[in-house]
């Protein structure tokens, strides 16, 4: 079987957000850390029929927290068993990606996830990176200010 023979399906998951975050300001104020980080392994799993993704990333810069080589970042969705499941309509991080991500210490029960980091505001808080131009593109498309980042400079990191 090739992979143009392969089904996948797309789940969408909606939510309210606990915080909504519409300024740089407000999400750095509100993160434990802020790095730039390159994804090198991923692994979904269900947790309470709501699908997870725990990354492990190296760790390129420290912006602000723990001074460390390696994070791993649990985010709500990802793929499993030949299904995407996206909160909000925004994808997890995948082995190869690069982003600029804004921090908490994880706090909950999920085995798995014990000892990692989640993404502040739950997707507002990422920025994927592109390697050749370093521009920015926020996974918060209607958060004021948030949804404006495309440089580093927007994020007053450097």
């Amino acid at each position: 079987m090739n992979l143009s023979e392969l089904e996948f399906f797309l789940k969408v998951y909606h939510g309210d957000l606990a915080f909504n975050y519409t300024t740089v300001q407000d999400i750095t104020y509100d993160s434990d850390s802020i790095y730039e980080v390159s994804v090198t392994n991923t692994n979904s799993f269900e947790y309470k029929d709501i699908v997870f993704t725990l990354s492990e990333a190296s760790v390129n810069n420290l912006f602000n927290g723990e001074d460390i080589s390696t994070v791993k970042i649990l985010e709500t969705g990802g793929t499993l068993n030949n299904v995407e499941y996206l909160f909000e309509e925004g994808g997890v991080l995948k082995p190869g990606d690069t982003a600029i991500v804004y921090l908490k210490k994880y706090i909950g029960p999920i085995p798995e996830a014990q000892g990692a980091y989640v993404i502040s505001g739950v997707y507002q808080g990422k920025f994927d990176m592109d390697k050749s131009t370093k521009k920015l593109t926020p996974a918060a498309t209607e958060q004021e200010e948030l949804s404006e980042v495309q440089w580093l400079s927007d994020l007053n990191l450097e």
